[in-house]
């Protein structure tokens, strides 16, 4: 039997000699951050003190941005538009009430334990933190309370 040790990394396999010496938090984890992307994802937490939760998939024409909605709990009833870019571990997105004017910008980095970063308004006059966890599992159809 053939034993292959290495690391499959963008279609290669990397032989982990490569890696040897190198701490494993020092491997930048953008690859699987990509493929992550590759897929719908959905996001929950707090956006300023309200509950949210933000659905984002990659537009077909352009792997490279995102497009979606975020949902204002506790209701579940206002869907706030997203459409946007990603690049490594930055995402930025803006944000539109009626898919047309830009209501917001929502500049974030894509760590480990999810999504955070800052909200602000059009007119920028305020900013708002935000933290959001991925939902272990992006799933088309309605949301679960």
């Amino acid at each position: 039997m053939l034993r292959v040790t290495g690391l499959f990394l963008l279609g290669l396999l990397i032989p982990v000699s490569v890696f040897a010496g190198v701490e494993s938090s020092s491997i930048p984890k953008t690859v699987a951050q990509q493929r992550s992307f590759s897929q719908p994802q959905v996001f929950r937490g707090q956006l300023g003190g309200k509950l949210i939760e933000m659905h984002l998939q990659p537009k077909k024409e352009d792997p490279e941005s995102l497009e979606g909605y975020y949902l204002i709990g506790p209701d579940w009833k206002k869907k706030v538009l997203l459409a946007g870019e990603w690049s490594g571990s930055q995402v930025s997105l803006e944000e539109s009430e009626n898919g047309t004017d830009v209501s917001g910008t929502l500049e974030a980095e894509w760590l480990e334990e999810g999504l955070s970063g800052n909200w602000m308004p059009a007119d920028e006059t305020l900013k708002l933190y935000f933290r959001l966890q991925p939902v272990k599992q992006a799933v088309t159809g309605k949301r679960k309370s």
